[in-house]
């Protein structure tokens, strides 16, 4: 098994930005958790997708008649939570979905998503390589590391371990190959693929011939763009 990994930050003045007042959130009571919704309502006595850290991707959570969150358990249904109250699959993975990302500002992150990939395979082209194809474990995966290149702007992540443990929790383990290239502060999707380019691991990531496969992650938090690609390949 190989990794390639590849850092870049661009350093600017950061303005001053308000900070969003979500009216959704987790709520603990006497031990037990609940999910408030707007207005104060809260699911009860069913299932319930949610993105808790609004990173793009929800979890999927069952509430009993109370309001109160199964977890590590079988729901009435008969399916699988675990100790965090996420709907599990037989071999314990998260069952996701994409959702749209609440973003502090009318940024359009799905097209500047979907331009690093146009840009992207633009540069393969030029070179006669296959084009990237998204995947959407890796498409998880990345979302995932953007939120969390927020917090800790490294291949490592906030929990100590390596950005590729990551593929193991979301079941991305069939790669012979994976990669990572991070990036904070551009603007848009040109300007972080040209500045990715103009960096010989980044590019190195972006032109390898053995990655077929893509996910990309982009986030807008307080005034900054953060950028993630995580590739996927084979020997």
């Amino acid at each position: 098994m190989k990794k390639i990994v590849g850092v870049l930050a661009a350093l600017g003045v950061l303005a001053a930005m308000p900070l969003t007042a979500w009216a959704s959130a987790w709520q603990q009571t006497n031990g037990r958790w609940w999910y408030q919704m707007d207005g104060g309502k809260y699911p009860v006595n069913g299932w319930m997708w949610i993105d808790g850290d609004r990173n793009g991707i929800a979890e999927c959570y069952y509430f009993d008649q109370a309001g109160y969150l199964l977890t590590n358990t079988v729901t009435p249904d008969n399916c699988r939570v675990n100790q965090s109250g996420a709907w599990v699959d037989e071999n314990g993975t998260v069952h996701t979905k994409r959702v749209p990302i609440v973003q502090e500002s009318s940024k359009n992150i799905e097209a500047e998503r979907q331009e690093v990939l146009r840009l992207v395979n633009a540069e393969r082209r030029k070179r006669g390589l296959s084009e990237l194809t998204e995947n959407p474990l890796l498409e998880g995966i990345a979302d995932q590391r953007a939120s969390e290149i927020i917090r800790l702007f490294d291949h490592t992540r906030p929990n100590g371990q390596s950005f590729d443990s990551l593929y193991q929790e979301r079941g991305a383990t069939g790669y012979g190959r994976w990669g990572e290239n991070i990036a904070m502060g551009q603007p848009d999707a040109a300007a972080v693929v040209t500045a990715w380019m103009n960096s010989q691991g980044h590019r190195e990531n972006i032109l390898r011939p053995e990655f077929t496969e893509i996910g990309i992650g982009v986030r807008y938090e307080n005034g900054q763009m953060y950028w993630v690609q995580n590739f996927g390949g084979y020997y």
